[in-house]
């Protein structure tokens, strides 16, 4: 009986990190991966390596719902983060060209003014 919160707590959190990065993938299997390839190759790495998204944004997380091999797609999922982190992390830091200008740069930057995104993380 003392595990039942234990259980509870975990299918919530495969039921929640499944279905989100599954819809992720559904986007990324219906418009395509051109703009991971792209990114790919910038950071010199092979293009071929975006395919690997399916795997950790549609494989995975149908894994992670159904509650097969759970360990096994936890961490699928974690390397399509870390990837995903990795080819993010230098462009998402928002840098000022001068004091004076207070102009910020960067990718992250630019997504948030378009959101409207607050300035915290």
């Amino acid at each position: 009986m003392a595990n039942v919160g234990q259980d509870l707590g975990k299918l919530l959190l495969r039921l929640m990190i499944g279905g989100l990065l599954l819809f992720h993938g559904l986007f990324k299997l219906t418009h395509g991966i051109d703009g991971i390839t792209s990114m790919l190759q910038e950071a010199h790495l092979p293009p071929a390596l975006a395919y690997g998204v399916y795997v950790g944004e549609v494989v995975a997380p149908i894994l992670l719902l159904l509650g097969q091999w759970a360990r096994a797609a936890g961490l699928l999922v974690a390397c399509d983060m870390v990837m995903a982190i990795a080819l993010m992390l230098p462009e998402s830091i928002p840098t000022t060209s001068a004091m004076t200008t207070g102009a910020i740069h960067g990718r992250g930057a630019r997504t948030r003014a378009r959101t409207g995104a607050a300035g915290g993380w």
